[in-house]
């Protein structure tokens, strides 16, 4: 069930930059088939020189705490900000759309030039992590279609799913 949560935006940026949207999972818990991470943050915003200003331009950031994902999703100078609990099986299928795109291989990649996006990924799972950033989508370095404008969409598919809402900043970054 989503629950509207509405925050300031400067507040919600100064909690995900402070590092209390981190979650360790409990000691003992099982690394073969807990789906829930044990931390995942998202964040995208649109990059432009000229107008509007950078604290006006449309940004997005996931985080995952005890359990919720915490969303704002910041367009045209408004922000939506709520939370809600995927289900297990929510997170598992998010991973099953990760594993053949290889996100848990992607590197960090920034195209020279000026990007209409920039973003973030910092994903813990068991005995998996990856810490990726880059400019609009990721190409990957070795050009294979996995962590290509192929596995971008795939990606950020999978993402939309899992937090139940499309997001104009993801749907233009398909384009």
């Amino acid at each position: 069930m989503k629950r509207r949560l509405v925050l300031p935006a400067l507040f919600v940026f100064a909690l995900s930059g402070c590092g209390l949207f981190t979650h360790n999972p409990a000691s003992g818990s099982s690394s073969s088939a807990d789906p829930l991470p044990a931390g995942f943050d998202f964040s995208m915003k649109r990059h432009t020189l000229d107008d509007p200003p950078p604290s006006e331009q449309d940004a997005l950031t996931i985080h995952f705490f005890e359990g919720k994902l915490y969303i704002s999703d910041k367009r045209d100078g408004n922000t939506e900000a709520y939370d809600l609990t995927p289900s297990r099986e929510d997170w598992q299928s998010f991973w099953k759309a990760a594993d053949p795109i290889s996100l848990w291989q992607w590197k960090s990649e920034v195209d020279p030039g000026e990007p209409d996006f920039v973003w973030s990924l910092d994903m813990k799972q068991q005995d998996r992590e990856n810490v990726v950033n880059g400019n609009h989508f990721h190409r990957g370095r070795d050009g294979s279609p996995s962590q290509g404008k192929e596995g971008w969409i795939v990606f950020t598919t999978a993402l939309q799913r899992l937090i139940r809402h499309e997001i104009p900043i993801l749907q233009e970054s398909m384009q």
